[in-house]
């Protein structure tokens, strides 16, 4: 039985309630992965699995509390990484493996006869045994290895290294053509170097790289897109082509120095990508309103939204629907991401004089008819968009609020008056992006509500229709694409009356006729997404809509998986319950949240919103051994950390100044000491 069919079959004893599911699923061959699907399928952190397990009968070990030095592991690589195994502990005569099966009598007797010792096997998680391969396995000194490991595929080593380097960006690139992404991200992590990529907004977790060739990768992406490669103290962006599967793309290099090295990020631009609105995903009704606002001679329409909300892609499709030999269209944008035929597009370069307001003043004097300015972010390029306005151009932009109606205040914060945002302002569109539900493997909504399913139906007297699952077609996420949420304000003759008095910001009147929340409600109802979807995205700002009833506690209290996310906090290693309860109660603020042991490894792994570390120090346990260790397998992070000594030490506080620290607190704690060192940590 393989490791993936014996993980099923132990957790469906385990929790019989799912065990019909669990034999439903469709698993990546990744054992990686595969453990994540599981984890989601059971709603439970990966250490619940674990505690489960053992609970069961399994033989279990943690990776995280097991330190091996690299010189005492005999398994070789080759073995290690086709096992998918690890010594976790080695004796004189015997040595414990940590594997994804600990039944496989095969991988027992392979380990024992390649290391010539008796070998007993026990369960680890398979992110451990991955992130302990990358730590122990990474460290080469040189690329002249035989073999490297990457998404389990052997490749061998040429004499031109260039050759396998490019053989390996490339693997990089097929694999996020594949996957779909927007970014690739290449990073440190574990003495190594880790590749994710951006999927559907979200970040996922790709392969492992040792630390040579992922600088060799990075070197080899600077030079292919003409960056200096002896640069290690200023951020640099370049941008090259490439060609996969024979689809062109514009590749978006960005080179940001870190505290221990540079990293990369990719952005993927497809050459041949046609714009449309009616390729958008927008309601009718929006899409329809916003057709015929944009075909306007004249007046200011404004997208508002995060990075990543789709706002560049709603305007470029706007613009395609307008661009006709009959108007002279002109974009200023920072940078220009893709070329639109038929439109003169300027980058703006704020090093050689080209930012956005100057940029705009010269365009006034080409003629345009339309103009699209990427953003309004200061307060010379909202006079310019005024001015080209009130001059009689139709103008595009972004601006960064919250919501559509936010829109107003952020114009007068930019010195613009009342009156002169009532004569010009059209429309204000304020956007964001959820995930399309997976067409292949989402189930209907029938009786058997899950929690947050429940409240949805007694808010608003009807059921979701699809509940997200996880297939091969969608990477196992359970959903596959993405689909945008719009609220559209137009200002009425009222609306304009109040601003053109100056008592628009007094009123408490204005109310638009369909807002995100509203619009998320109906693609829930209509099947295209799901609750826990729209709520990750909108927050507690969905709920106050379609139910002010429902309140954060009864939120957290059925969806913590999605909810946590939203939550500023700070993860406590090292400490006991009752040191972990006396520091939690030391935090009054609400937005700060402890975590302690395996609870916090996990949030961090699913990148929640965690903004630092507290780590407690008992000084009568091998103090400066634990502060190694934990920077070993954490200072990837980079999150600032809060050191808390159960006593003070000589030893113990002198490595703390030789790594860097200038402040500390000192069992018992001086709780305004801990409180401003906490406030510092999450930036209130």
């Amino acid at each position: 039985m393989s490791a993936l069919d014996w993980m099923l079959v132990t957790l469906g004893k385990a929790v019989p309630e799912k065990a019909e599911a669990l034999k439903s699923l469709e698993l990546p061959d990744d054992q990686v992965q595969a453990w994540s699907v599981i984890c989601r399928t059971l709603a439970r952190p990966g250490s619940e699995l674990v505690e489960l397990l053992e609970s069961s009968g399994v033989p279990v070990v943690d990776l995280n509390e097991q330190v091996i030095s690299t010189k005492d592991i005999p398994l070789p690589e080759s073995t290690a990484r086709r096992l998918h195994a690890v010594l976790a502990e080695i004796g004189e005569h015997q040595v414990v493996a940590a594997v994804s099966n600990p039944f496989d009598q095969t991988i027992k007797q392979e380990i024992a006869f390649s290391i010539g010792r008796k070998t007993e096997l026990a369960f680890a998680p398979p992110e451990q045994i991955a992130n302990v391969l990358n730590l122990h396995y990474s460290a080469f000194d040189s690329l002249g290895t035989r073999h490297l490991w990457i998404d389990n595929e052997d490749l061998e080593v040429s004499a031109d290294t260039d050759q396998l380097i490019s053989q390996i960006a490339k693997m990089i690139l097929n694999e996020a053509v594949k996957m779909r992404a927007s970014d690739v991200h290449i990073q440190n992590f574990l003495g190594g170097g880790l590749i994710r990529y951006r999927v559907d907004g979200l970040m996922v977790r790709g392969s492992s790289l040792p630390k040579k060739v992922k600088d060799a990768v990075l070197r080899y992406v600077m030079t292919q897109s003409g960056l200096d490669t002896s640069n290690h103290t200023t951020p640099q962006d370049g941008r090259l082509s490439a060609s996969v599967d024979d689809q062109l793309y514009d590749l978006r290099v960005s080179v940001l120095p870190s505290r221990e090295d540079s990293r990369l990020v990719l952005r993927l631009l497809d050459k041949n990508r046609k714009f449309s609105s009616d390729s958008l995903g927008f309601p009718l009704r929006e899409q329809r309103q916003l057709e015929l606002l944009s075909r306007q001679n004249q007046g200011l329409i404004l997208f508002t939204g995060p990075t990543g909300a789709g706002k560049t892609t709603s305007l470029y499709s706007l613009l395609a629907g307008i661009n006709t030999p009959e108007r002279n269209i002109m974009t200023a944008e920072d940078p220009v991401e893709y070329s639109l035929p038929g439109i003169s597009q300027i980058e703006v370069d704020t090093t050689h004089g080209r930012s956005f307001d100057t940029v705009l003043r010269s365009m006034l004097r080409q003629d345009p008819d339309v103009i699209l300015v990427g953003e309004v972010r200061d307060e010379p390029t909202a006079s310019m968009v005024m001015r080209a306005v009130m001059t009689g151009h139709l103008v595009f932009s972004t601006l960064h609020t919250i919501d559509a109606l936010g829109t107003v205040q952020r114009l007068v914060d930019l010195g613009v008056t009342q009156g002169q945002i009532a004569d010009s302002l059209t429309a204000v569109v304020a956007q964001r992006m959820v995930r399309r539900v997976c067409p292949v493997c989402a189930v209907r909504v029938e009786d058997d509500l899950t929690p947050i399913e429940t409240l949805f139906a007694n808010a608003v007297q009807e059921k979701p229709t699809f509940r997200a699952v996880g297939c091969n077609a969608c990477n196992n996420t359970g959903y596959k694409g993405r689909i945008p949420l719009v609220e559209v304000y137009t200002p009425s003759d009222e609306d304009r009356r109040l601003l053109r008095t100056d008592n628009y910001l007094r009123s408490a009147d204005v109310k638009l006729e369909r807002n995100l929340a509203t619009v998320a409600w109906h693609q829930i109802t209509s099947g295209l997404t799901t609750v826990e979807e729209v709520t990750r995205v909108l927050g507690a700002g969905f709920w106050k809509v379609i139910d002010p009833a429902v309140t954060s506690d009864a939120l957290g209290s059925v969806s913590d998986n999605v909810f946590q996310r939203k939550q500023p906090g700070l993860m406590l290693f090292g400490a006991d319950d009752e040191v972990s309860s006396r520091i939690g109660s030391l935090i009054d603020r609400p937005l700060i949240r402890v975590y302690s042991g395996e609870e916090g490894a996990e949030i961090l792994r699913r990148d929640a919103l965690v903004f630092g570390l507290i780590v407690y120090v008992d000084v009568a346990r091998d103090p400066v051994n634990y502060l190694k260790q934990l920077r070993t397998h954490m200072s990837w992070c980079g999150l600032p950390v809060i050191m808390v000594l159960s006593a003070s030490n000589k030893e113990v506080e002198d490595y703390l100044r030789w790594r860097g620290y200038a402040e500390w607190c000192v069992w018992p704690i001086d709780e305004e000491q801990f409180r401003r060192l906490c406030v510092a940590a999450v930036d209130l």
